[in-house]
């Protein structure tokens, strides 16, 4: 069952502020693929997987587009969700991300539980919140390093971790994630993306923190289950 939700006016500008940041990660990212497959490095037959990575960054890109060209009307209404498999739009973007992370000598792996629920969502926002901190995680870790992309359980819903083994986050990344994020906060492009992703997980109902892991820097939002949401 779909809903209809309101992005707040002041975090929508923020987002549409991040478009362009975002328009031209996942041409890069695209960019990557399509070189390898001329280069002879990837294969581009239907059972390499190849055609379907490229296609997750070309959805983005369409859904980015739209959004830049109807964004005033999506103030004025609302946005539609519906069901999705946060296990697959997982296993989508960290394919998708794999040559960029092959590129910088990273180890990105992806760990999901089994049995996830459906969360209520708009899949090409969330996959904006993905792309941008599997892209961050990646471009922080130093070669040799690893990412690794969870999907967990979580008594409401489902709780998503982006781990990395780089040297963890400043404080004016971080600033102990406030409430609300501001544009004042997010001075950097990086600062400016963590406010982009947390104001589409509050959007849809959910929270974005930062972890305390013993090295490196962990990333977490969570995802109420579709049954909470509609609920």
């Amino acid at each position: 069952m779909a809903t209809a939700r309101t992005l707040d006016l002041e975090f929508e500008f923020e987002i549409e502020a991040r478009l362009f940041h975002d328009l031209r990660n996942s041409l890069a990212a695209l960019r990557l693929l399509v070189e390898a497959v001329r280069d002879g490095v990837m294969e581009a037959t239907p059972s390499s997987g190849t055609v379907d990575r490229m296609l997750v960054h070309v959805k983005l890109l369409g859904a980015l587009i739209d959004a830049q060209g109807d964004g005033y009307g999506r103030r004025r209404g609302v946005a539609a969700s519906h069901a999705v498999c946060i296990a697959s739009l997982l296993a989508q973007w960290a394919g998708a991300m794999g040559p960029e992370a092959r590129k910088r000598q990273v180890d990105l792996r992806l760990v999901v539980a089994a049995d996830l629920p459906p969360v209520e969502c708009q899949p090409d926002q969330i996959s904006r919140v993905l792309a941008h901190l599997i892209d961050n995680a990646i471009r922080h870790t130093p070669a040799g390093g690893s990412v690794i992309v969870r999907g967990l359980p979580h008594p409401d819903g489902v709780q998503v971790h982006i781990d990395d083994s780089g040297p963890g986050p400043t404080p004016s990344h971080c600033a102990d994630m406030p409430d609300r994020p501001r544009v004042a906060a997010a001075s950097s492009a990086g600062g400016l993306g963590l406010t982009m992703a947390r104001t589409i997980v509050q959007a849809h109902g959910g929270t974005l923190w930062a972890g305390s892991p013993p090295s490196g820097a962990s990333l977490r939002f969570y995802l109420p289950a579709i049954a909470m949401s509609v609920a």
